[in-house]
């Protein structure tokens, strides 16, 4: 049975808007997302996705807007505890020395 904060690969396939299942799952391995096995069902941790997404838009706010990529962030953001999540792992940049680091998604989740 499937945990209400979980996710099987059909209701993610239709999360990640795609039409197969391979598909589903390279995108999981290839952002290191654990997929794990009930039953018959193989599920994911609504949350991880959910993670990982964030910190991809994240990834691309710093590339456009090094200085204020949180603020906007912040404004966006419609889940305070998905903010509060990201900004543990991307404190809000506070110089242009801070801001020009090369932060990619592969640091985040590996």
């Amino acid at each position: 049975m499937v945990n209400p904060n979980q996710l099987n690969l059909t209701q993610l396939k239709q999360k990640l808007n795609y039409d197969d299942e391979r598909k589903v799952k390279n995108w999981l391995e290839e952002r290191n997302i654990p997929l794990k096995s009930d039953g018959r069902d193989k599920l994911v941790y609504e949350f991880n996705v959910d993670f990982v997404k964030q910190l991809e838009l994240v990834d691309e706010l710093k590339k456009q807007y090094p200085l204020k990529w949180h603020l906007i962030y912040q404004q966006m953001s419609t889940c305070e505890k998905m903010t509060n999540a990201i900004f543990v792992i991307c404190p809000p940049t506070t110089s242009n020395k801070v801001a020009k680091q090369n932060t990619t998604i592969k640091k985040y989740i590996e």
